[in-house]
């Protein structure tokens, strides 16, 4: 190797110096745990997904015609808030694309703010599906 390569391209000293390494872990930190899904949000993919069969096959069994719409919508919001919970690149990757048309930034990174809503948005979104399908089943069987 060149003495060059050998030498860092910040500040000049023999590599590692400690203003790459210090550059690489806080890159490693700001952008690699927000991407990552933690233990309970593959548990909320998890009971996501499988309360979309259960949705489907109680709303055609217990639901009257009128109300069939319903439980699609539920099993729709079911699968959407699975989506959110297990998979943060896919929803940081739509994220990113929204950013960049209505900004020009090079290379946005996710932040704690951006998981927290994540959460928060997936949370919300299978607690609707869920209140959804409980009303319909009451209205259902009540009329």
């Amino acid at each position: 190797m060149n003495k060059e390569e050998q030498k860092c391209r910040f500040c000049g000293e023999e590599k590692p110096c400690p203003m790459e390494v210090e550059r690489i872990v806080d890159h490693a930190l700001r952008s690699g745990d927000y991407l990552i899904p933690s233990t309970l949000d593959n548990v909320m993919k998890w009971v996501c997904l499988i309360s979309v069969p259960v949705f489907f096959i109680l709303g055609l069994l217990f639901a009257e015609l009128s109300f069939v719409p319903m439980f699609l919508i539920a099993t729709g919001i079911s699968v959407f808030s699975g989506i959110w919970a297990g998979y943060p690149k896919i929803v940081w990757s739509i994220t990113k694309h929204s950013i960049n048309v209505h900004a020009v930034v090079k290379d946005p990174e996710p932040t704690a703010l951006w998981s927290f809503r994540r959460k928060a948005a997936y949370w919300v979104f299978y607690g609707i599906a869920t209140s959804l399908f409980f009303f319909t089943i009451f209205f259902s069987a009540s009329s």
